[in-house]
């Protein structure tokens, strides 16, 4: 039987499909996810709190924020907060999580 084309290229230049890979070192971890408060004490929360509050300054972003939820005025302030949000998982990802 005839390999699709890509995979034919894809073994020509010497990567393996991923069903060949191994286990990523990632896969022993469960993938529940937690709530914030089952992983951090009240202390540690307040003071993400704190440093999320002092981002939003600084970044000039006007919301009203609340332990469980986070309201903007603006369109541009949600904007900001997504663009935000995007860049903080991009950064993980490049930590070697995968979020």
């Amino acid at each position: 039987m005839k390999k699709p084309l890509n995979e034919r290229f894809q073994e020509l230049a010497g990567i393996k499909p991923l069903s060949e890979l191994e286990d990523s070192p990632t896969d022993k971890f469960e993938s529940k996810k937690l709530h914030p408060t089952e992983v951090f004490t009240d202390e540690e929360l307040d003071m993400v709190g704190g440093v999320l509050d002092d981002i939003f300054k600084k970044l000039n972003i006007n919301t009203d924020y609340g332990r469980d939820d986070l309201q903007t005025y603006t369109q541009e302030d949600q904007n900001k907060v997504d663009a935000l949000g995007d860049f903080i998982d991009g950064y993980f990802e490049t930590l070697g999580g995968t979020y």
